[in-house]
């Protein structure tokens, strides 16, 4: 019953006989399988709990060693690393001779590669080749060595290692992965060539191992970072034609399918997408499958067909992040159509439903952008307000804003630009909010406040240095308005104080920046 994980059922059977047969000799036995059903169960407390006892009212049992193994591997699971050690040494010397002495020393070494302290476990764990009984454990001990290296950056001897677990320890059962871990270390390293290489041997070589899907994912991997696109995935295709259910099988047929989609391929990207659906159902992302779907009818212009298919996300997915994006993709569509009536109500609805989805921040953008086309300023600021209220760090936030900032900076309403393109920077979104603050130094320059202008332009460098074109571009208006700052300054009449003034002036904006 244990092996089959019916533990509940297994402890039960094992307190009956404690209760029907008391004086037996195997009483010790159900102690230890009743500690075990909790083991089994991540109950660690339970199981500590029935060893102890057993320990304690039977002394002599033959299970001591085990039990006080498990009771050290408790330790382990609960993260008291000290506590299994001290609890592994205990074995070893009370019991050189059980067949846990050797498994226990291996253990004490491998808490250190638990605990992260991987220079540490490869130093201790290369010691027990040469103790005596650790013969058995060879393959357990080079392969605990090279992933200590490949942890701690020895990528050299992590593949030394590997590699003497595959000379040396035929029949392990460690082979295949030690094979692929040997691709993951040069893949790691950057050497994609050799770790193509290594997966292919171990395909070869370990074709029937579970572990063979990996090998292909790390392969296709492989191919991907050397520009290989096509034969990447080619590749995974054979995976997911082999192995459709592996751990890794669905996310190669979204890969698959984006390659397809980004080629137009649009009937080969549907035929993965399928296969997510079909193959596994219950996943969070057989709802974006079926999502991309309808993208894909969308893309070739079938919006009616792309409703449908929204409509079913809607019905059959029933999780708010899958509903309420679909919903807004009808609305979407709806728009694109010219069909704005029915595309505000549709977003309404989004909004309605799924207040807190982030899709309800599209659907806003979306009534407010239909509102600005139409020129109804009043709705139009309504969904924006209530955007900036319910969604104030989005994306679509950031663009609602950057948008009236444009509107009003090109009426030459600077004070009213100046206020919406702050609210769009106060949204950290990358580009949109680089550019509103690059935005906001043109409106000080417009406005002729040449320092206000260069704090503003400085600090899209500073605050957004990933956003190329808008630093560079700020960096280019900063010297241009402090050159504009210094021309008014030196047209000004002098004091006798006017070179300590200059001086200030000089340093303002930098004194801003740091204060802002």
């Amino acid at each position: 019953l244990k092996e089959m994980q019916e533990y509940d059922f297994a402890r039960k059977n094992y307190l009956d006989f404690i209760s029907k047969y008391p004086s037996s000799g195997l009483v010790d036995d159900a102690f230890v399988g009743i500690a075990e059903c909790h083991y089994g169960k991540n109950d660690f407390g339970q199981a500590e709990e029935w060893l102890k006892n057993m320990l304690k009212k039977y002394p002599q049992s033959i299970h001591r060693a085990y039990a006080n193994y498990l009771l050290a591997r408790i330790s382990v699971l609960v993260d008291d690393f000290d506590k299994a050690r001290s609890g592994f040494d205990s074995v070893v010397k009370q019991f050189p001779s059980s067949l846990y002495a050797a498994l226990a020393r291996l253990q004490r070494e491998i808490t250190y590669y638990r605990q992260k302290r991987y220079d540490v476990a490869a130093e201790r764990l290369v010691k027990l080749i040469n103790v005596r009984g650790m013969g058995d454990y060879h393959d357990e001990i080079y392969y605990y060595v090279g992933l200590s290296k490949f942890k701690s950056g020895d990528y050299k001897g992590s593949v030394e290692s590997f590699q003497k677990l595959l000379e040396h320890q035929k029949h392990s059962k460690l082979k295949p992965e030690a094979a692929l871990r040997i691709g993951d270390v040069h893949f790691k390293s950057g050497n994609f060539d050799a770790a193509i290489a290594a997966y292919k041997y171990m395909l070869n070589e370990f074709k029937d191992s579970e572990l063979a899907p990996f090998g292909l994912y790390g392969w296709s991997e492989s191919l991907r970072q050397l520009g290989r696109e096509g034969e990447a995935v080619s590749v995974i295709e054979m995976l997911v034609e082999r192995y459709p259910k592996s751990a890794v099988a669905e996310d190669c047929n979204q890969k698959i399918a984006r390659y397809y989609i980004e080629k137009s391929e649009y009937d080969r990207a549907v035929v993965f997408l399928r296969k997510i659906i079909t193959d596994f159902p219950l996943s969070r992302q057989a709802p974006m499958a079926l999502t991309q779907i309808g993208d894909i009818e969308t893309m070739r212009g079938n919006y009616g067909t792309a409703e449908n298919i929204y409509r079913q996300v809607m019905k059959e997915y029933t999780r708010p992040e899958h509903s309420s994006m679909a919903h807004f993709k009808i609305a979407n569509n709806l728009y694109r159509l010219g069909r704005n009536q029915n595309a505000v109500k549709e977003s309404l609805s989004v909004v309605n439903m799924y207040p807190k989805e982030g899709a309800a921040s599209y659907a806003l953008e979306l009534i407010f952008n239909i509102y600005t086309e139409q020129q109804d300023a009043a709705k139009a600021e309504s969904a924006g307000e209530k955007l900036l209220k319910s969604f104030p760090r989005t994306a679509p936030t950031a663009r609602v804003f950057l948008a009236y900032g444009r509107k009003f900076f090109e009426a030459g309403k600077y004070d009213a630009a100046a206020s919406k393109f702050s609210k769009s920077v106060e949204a950290m979104q990358g580009d949109i909010s680089a550019e509103a603050q690059k935005m906001l130094g043109d409106t000080y320059f417009a406005k002729g406040d040449f320092h206000q202008a260069t704090v503003e332009y400085l600090r899209t460098v500073y605050l957004f240095p990933e956003s190329h074109q808008w630093s560079a571009e700020s960096q280019y208006m900063a010297g241009i308005s402090s050159e504009k700052e210094n021309q008014m300054q030196f047209n000004q009449p002098r004091r006798e104080d006017g070179w300590q003034n200059e001086k200030s002036n000089r340093t303002g904006c930098i004194q801003s920046i740091s204060t802002a």
